[in-house]
């Protein structure tokens, strides 16, 4: 519970400025270390990403989303202490390490909080919104490294790595100001304080609200239905609904690794020297103009993915990525055949594009769709799994795109659209669309299950909802009304 008790504009301003600021570590660390050329240390981080998966949704569950990602947040700052103050590598690596554990914990809890914690109408807007800081915060690295690149000092570098500790540190000042998950209080038996928090955050503050009774309805009617059917490691693989949706978010993560926009950013480089382009400054220029668009671009996505729905984006995003990925090698081809510098600005405008589908489908869905999909009693663990496996893809194809380009050249972007073309049939095959559904709804999609009689999105679309909607068959509703009876709100804003 949040210390102080804001009104539900001010709250839900403080939870998106808290999950941008804990979330930034996803992209600050990446393109410091790329801008820097330190590559050898994506191993250590790596590491860490990978080794914590299989322990972090069990620590998730039980301690609570506040407390995991105050802890992520703790750990980037341990991470950037030694990584800045290091005299040795081995040190330098230690830090690495604990960058790449936080980075899981960031990737893993903050999406899966503002999405519980968020308004049901509005939450798959504001967990998009979140992940527009990742390319934001890229920009804010590449200001630092056009004002360092060719300083003399250590300093230089170390300066770099200790701007990483920013935004865990304004989120973790934050902290004490934003409230826990409802979902997570109920799950615990705190009834009382998720009824509060939705109260204030969900129905401006009047627990005599039609939304505040059914959406906790809702929820604790859910939770009761999954407590009764498991929820360890064995239920992400059994049975066949919970089987497909941990499919559908391994998968995810595996191809945002390897659709094609990691290799493109990562190595970004070489498609601007095929331009023509080797000045280093001119290189920097170019790559923030294009960083700059992908923030841009990622605004535009959150509001076309909440607009079209997730499964639409993914088609789309998919089919233009494949088209790009056909033009880029074409143009890079006949580029290293006639060494025209018309093709490589041609391709280097490809990339512009291909930015635009990657940032209106993957970088934003990779991170938001998983926590949808997986029910609560999965949501943890299946997140931090697919997560863990999502690292360990990136390392394989960090290290061995570099070697596939030099190799292969144009033909690797030609077999990435092969591969791209697989993964647009597997979603089209696969994949479900969630729009429009509050979190306990999406079990209808996978399970053709009704937890509860009603759902608060039927309160939120005009629909009057009877006054036997607590009327349980157990009794148990009379409980849960005398617990909202309980429910006071005195902070309100617009």
């Amino acid at each position: 519970m949040a210390v102080v008790k804001f009104g539900p504009r001010t709250s839900m301003i403080l939870a998106f400025l808290t999950a941008s600021f804990s979330i930034a570590i996803l992209s600050y660390d990446a393109s410091m270390v790329n801008n820097l050329n330190i590559n050898a240390t994506y191993l250590e981080r790596n590491a860490g990403a990978v080794v914590t998966g299989p322990f972090l949704g069990a620590w998730i569950d039980k301690w609570g989303r506040i407390k995991s990602i105050a802890c992520g947040n703790l750990l980037v700052i341990l991470g950037v202490i030694l990584q800045a103050s290091a005299e040795s590598w081995a040190q330098f690596i230690v830090g690495r390490f604990f960058i790449g554990v936080a980075t899981t914990v960031a990737a893993t809890a903050v999406p899966m909080w503002i999405a519980e914690l968020s308004p049901p109408k509005t939450r798959q807007l504001i967990s998009g919104l979140v992940m527009c800081a990742v390319p934001f915060t890229a920009i804010l690295v590449c200001f630092i490294v056009m004002g360092i690149y060719d300083a003399g000092s250590d300093w230089a570098w170390r300066g770099a790595v200790l701007g990483e500790a920013t935004g865990p540190l304004l989120g973790l000042c934050l902290l004490p100001f934003v409230d826990e998950s409802p979902r997570w209080l109920v799950s615990k038996g705190q009834t009382e304080k998720a009824g509060e928090i939705i109260t204030r955050l969900h129905a401006r503050g009047n627990a005599q609200s039609e939304i505040v009774e059914v959406e906790l309805k809702e929820i604790i009617d859910t939770l009761e239905y999954e407590s009764s059917h498991g929820g360890t490691w064995k239920d992400l693989l059994s049975p066949a609904p919970n089987r497909r949706r941990f499919i559908i978010a391994v998968l995810t993560n595996i191809f945002y690794q390897i659709v094609g926009a990691n290799m493109i950013l990562y190595f970004l480089s070489f498609v601007i020297f095929s331009a023509g382009v080797t000045d280093i400054w001119n290189t920097l220029l170019i790559n923030m103009g294009l960083i700059i668009w992908q923030f841009l671009v990622s605004l535009f996505g959150v509001f076309s993915i909440h607009r079209l729905g997730r499964r639409p984006s993914l088609i789309t995003g998919t089919a233009g990525i494949i088209v790009c990925l056909v033009l880029m090698s074409i143009l890079v081809e006949r580029g290293q055949t006639t060494g025209g510098i018309r093709f490589g600005i041609g391709a280097l405008v490809i990339v512009g594009v291909f930015i635009f589908f990657a940032s209106t489908s993957w970088m934003i869905l990779a991170y938001t769709y998983p926590p949808e999909i997986l029910k609560f009693s999965q949501r943890g663990k299946g997140v931090a799994a697919s997560q863990a496996i999502g690292f360990a893809i990136s390392f394989i194809n960090l290290y061995t795109s570099p070697i596939a380009l030099e190799k292969i050249q144009w033909k690797y972007y030609a077999i990435t659209a092969g591969w791209d073309t697989v993964i647009l049939i597997v979603i089209i095959a696969l994949f479900k669309e969630t729009k429009g559904k509050t979190l306990e709804q999406i079990d209808e999609i996978f399970e053709h299950v009704t937890h509860s009689d009603h759902s608060v999105m039927e309160v939120l679309n005009g629909h009057t909802i009877s006054p036997q909607v607590s009327a349980g068959q157990n009794g148990k509703d009379q409980g849960l009304k005398s617990k909202m009876g309980q429910v006071s709100v005195t902070a309100t804003d617009a």
